[in-house]
């Protein structure tokens, strides 16, 4: 992680740390699937409300569980009324930890908003011990059981924080769920597709880490299709590595083989990812511009090329 802590010292806006301190994850009875079993929030010291969209809290964590927590995650929320549940960025992934050994870990989350008194949420599932309850009503949920009476012991004894600031000369590629290094969702860079169209997608831009294992995918994600409808394969720019500090320049052909379920930006949107030592990517003057090299019919069909 030593390339993520150079980062992060370079674009150093505020750090804080929490002592050590024995936290309790208690069931969550109400976290409809896939979400999670046990549960606990922390107040933390931010001026949250001087955070921007886009802007990056990456979060160093450590501890021991008493029991297995698997998909371990955090976020940054606001739980004031009326809502009592704002999500001021997206979720984090730690990983999955094992009972009595020691973990630690940096996750980035992406801010979407700034809100006052913020808290850290941290989420964990075990179907071992959610099964040990009677597994009747709401609480089932499609989870496997009611952890009802149970709760996971977690002792902290890192918890630092530090913001990045967001510069619109900069992309950022996060961890995702896969460990790999994702940008956020593109959009607006086609108007419509149609099922066998083949779109030339060329990416380019300036990385300061190494990088490998690129690759591409056109997503619908709106709420008609439950956030993540992949409308072609991921598809490899073969070949394709970054080097640190050198401009790059990849592209590769995407077929389409599905439609889009919603409709607007968000219903045609590309990801990219790639594999690095690091949990986060800067990317420098980042652009990625599609082109239709065949289309499935003779309908017209408009592309955008723009700089993010």
């Amino acid at each position: 992680m030593k390339k993520t802590v150079v980062l992060i010292a370079s674009f150093l806006l505020c750090g804080m740390a929490l002592v050590a301190q024995n936290i309790t994850l208690e069931w969550n009875r109400y976290a409809p699937y896939p979400s999670a079993f046990y549960q606990a929030t922390l107040p933390i010291d931010l001026e949250s409300e001087k955070l921007h969209q886009n802007d990056v809290v990456s979060v160093r964590i450590a501890g021991v569980a008493n029991n297995d927590i698997n998909e371990f995650q955090i976020a940054i929320i606001n739980e004031d009324a009326p809502t009592y549940w704002n999500e001021m960025t997206a979720f984090g992934l730690v990983g999955d930890v094992k009972a009595g050994e020691s973990f630690e870990k940096v996750v980035e989350l992406i801010v979407k908003k700034g809100l006052p008194h913020p808290k850290i949420v941290l989420s964990g599932r075990n179907v071992t011990l959610s099964s040990t309850g009677t597994a009747v009503g709401s609480d089932i949920l499609g989870q496997g059981g009611n952890g009802g009476g149970t709760s996971i012991a977690l002792t902290l004894t890192k918890t630092e924080l530090t913001v990045i600031p967001h510069s619109e000369r900069l992309t950022l590629l996060v961890e995702n769920w896969d460990g790999k290094n994702q940008t956020a969702a593109i959009q607006n860079k086609i108007s419509k597709v149609a099922v066998g169209d083949v779109l030339q997608v060329t990416v380019s831009g300036k990385s300061n880490i190494d990088a490998k294992e690129l690759q591409v995918v056109l997503v619908d994600g709106t709420p008609q299709a439950n956030y993540w409808k992949e409308l072609s394969a991921w598809t490899d720019f073969s070949g394709a590595a970054i080097t640190a500090n050198t401009d790059f320049n990849f592209s590769t052909n995407v077929k389409v083989t599905a439609l889009p379920t919603g409709t607007g930006a968000a219903a045609l949107q590309f990801y990219i990812v790639a594999a690095s030592n690091s949990s986060i990517m800067q990317v420098e003057n980042f652009d990625l511009a599609i082109k239709l090299v065949e289309a499935a019919d003779a309908t017209k069909i408009q592309y955008k090329k723009s700089k993010k």
